[in-house]
């Protein structure tokens, strides 16, 4: 087995450019859909002329429309599509399902409520595949937008209003999908102003990175150690200091405000690279 993981994450912090008449009206997405958009360039980073292709759009509460929005974006860049309508742990061992997914090169999450993702995912046979295909098989591409990019992680953000981001426990946490342990990821980041929330996210797990992706952006993860952003918009890094002066969040009771101090932040645009695990950026 290779020390580094073989396949790729692609994280994207939601409302990616798929090509709706309202979305083509939005002076949000500046970038060409068939050539840069983030959808383009999930295709081009798989490798595979023809790849095959599987929406889980287990997060939404309307799956099906979901299904069928990705379906009409990937059309309009030539590819078909397959949906996995996967509500649940019966889902997950599906014999279709399971064959399906062990068949595909591109996987892609939706966004939604990221709980719902592991509460089906978490202890069945279709994760062991997906983490299984992701550590050993190069080209394999697993990516999640909004909520699928959030259930990346190992400690993972299931929610909570920013505007008490600096309250303890008011940003409930909980167990991802440990594909990438090593972050924590929030989405839809700067527009809706979540950095409180990342902040007590690191607070209380000080030793991973923390990446806030901005809409219509995401980065593309190798090796399972750096990445390069893509996408319109900006990724922010936040990281605590190896020596940090102070973090009240072991101490404190539930309710009241944390401190944690320094933090490096970064605000990275696309085609900047930055590897995560010596904390520098890649020139």
């Amino acid at each position: 087995m290779s020390a580094f993981p073989k396949g790729i994450l692609i994280p994207v912090g939601g409302s990616e450019d798929r090509n709706s008449a309202a979305m083509r009206k939005s002076q949000d997405y500046r970038l060409d859909f068939l050539t840069e958009g983030v959808l383009a360039t999930i295709l081009k980073i798989s490798g595979r002329s023809k790849p095959n292709i599987e929406i889980i759009p287990t997060a939404s509460s309307v799956p099906r429309e979901v299904g069928q929005d990705y379906t009409h974006a990937f059309d309009t860049l030539g590819h078909k599509v397959g949906v996995l309508n996967i509500k649940d742990h019966d889902d997950c061992m599906r014999p279709t399902y399971l064959k399906r997914v062990r068949e595909a090169d591109i996987v892609l999450f939706s966004g939604g409520d990221q709980s719902k993702i592991t509460r089906a995912f978490l202890g069945t046979e279709m994760l062991q595949i997906l983490q299984n295909r992701y550590r050993n098989e190069a080209g394999f591409v697993i990516a999640g937008t909004s909520a699928g990019a959030m259930a990346m992680s190992e400690v993972m953000i299931e929610g909570g209003n920013s505007s008490f981001g600096l309250n303890k426990s008011f940003i409930p946490i909980g167990l991802g999908l440990c594909l990438a342990p090593e972050l924590i990821v929030d989405s839809h980041f700067v527009r809706r102003g979540r950095y409180s929330r990342l902040m007590q996210a690191l607070a209380s797990s000080p030793q991973k990175i923390g990446v806030g992706l901005s809409d219509d952006t995401g980065i593309c993860i190798r090796e399972g150690r750096y990445f390069e952003v893509i996408g319109s918009e900006h990724v922010t890094v936040m990281r605590a200091a190896q020596k940090l002066l102070v973090n009240n969040y072991s101490v404190i009771k539930d309710n009241d405000p944390i401190a944690i101090a320094p933090l490096e932040l970064l605000s990275l645009t696309r085609g900047m690279r930055y590897d995560f695990q010596k904390g520098e950026m890649m020139l």
